[in-house]
């Protein structure tokens, strides 16, 4: 039953980004974009697990998705500098969080802890992760020309860089694995086929939305005989 909640809150972000974006454009990305990687960092698999039989799924797996489509629509309809903007805007609010959330935890107990570091040092290994997956991602997606397969390929590019780097400097860092690393880790890649598929939906909404709102061709040149 828990699994439930991750296609909904799937529909709830999806939704209200394709009526952000018909209505805000860019401003909505930016929006959406810092909220989710923000909110993935908050809400993950290891705060916020939904354990279902051996698999454990994370909200965080869709907010991410979220986060990197964000990046993926900037990219398609702006271009690699706009998408970019985008990137570095999440990755400075992220750390701004760590930093507030470092010291509110510090503030709280009294003394600075091994989970109040830890939690400052995954932050900013998420902010790592982040930039070398979009840097990445990007450099694989510029020359297809489909731009579903462009979100596809994206969205998978980002999420195993993503992956290798913040779970590889963890591993490096600790010198050891999570006990349930591979149930976790297979919840997290389920969590986000699922979101992708919704990825496709917003996107084909989106695009829909655009050609109902652009004029005709024809209406444009009518209009510009009569002015002229």
């Amino acid at each position: 039953m828990s699994f439930l909640f991750l296609p909904f809150i799937a529909f709830i972000l999806f939704g209200l980004l394709i009526i952000g974006y018909h209505f805000f454009k860019k401003d909505a990305l930016f929006v959406f974009a810092i909220g989710c990687i923000i909110a993935s960092n908050i809400y993950n698999i290891g705060t916020y697990p939904l354990q279902v039989g051996s698999f454990t799924f994370g909200v965080d797996s869709v907010l991410y998705t979220v986060f990197v489509f964000c990046i993926l629509l900037a990219y398609i309809d702006f271009g690699k500098k706009d998408a970019m903007t985008i990137t570095y805007t999440a990755m400075a609010s992220t750390t701004l969080t760590a930093i507030i959330n470092f010291i509110a935890l510090w503030a709280t107990s009294g003394v600075i802890g091994e989970n109040i570091t830890w939690s400052l040092i995954s932050y900013i290994f998420s902010v790592i992760g982040t930039y070398i997956a979009i840097v990445i991602m990007i450099k694989c997606i510029e020359k297809l020309k489909n731009n579903y397969l462009k979100i596809f390929v994206g969205i998978l590019v980002a999420s195993i860089i993503n992956s290798i780097v913040y779970f590889g400097l963890i591993a490096l860092v600790t010198l050891s694995i999570e006990t349930n690393f591979l149930g976790n880790l297979l919840g997290s890649y389920l969590g986000k086929f699922m979101t992708l598929l919704f990825t496709f939906i917003a996107y084909s909404i989106i695009c829909t939305l655009k050609k109902k709102k652009t004029p005709p061709q024809d209406s444009l040149n009518e209009k510009y005989d009569l002015e002229n």
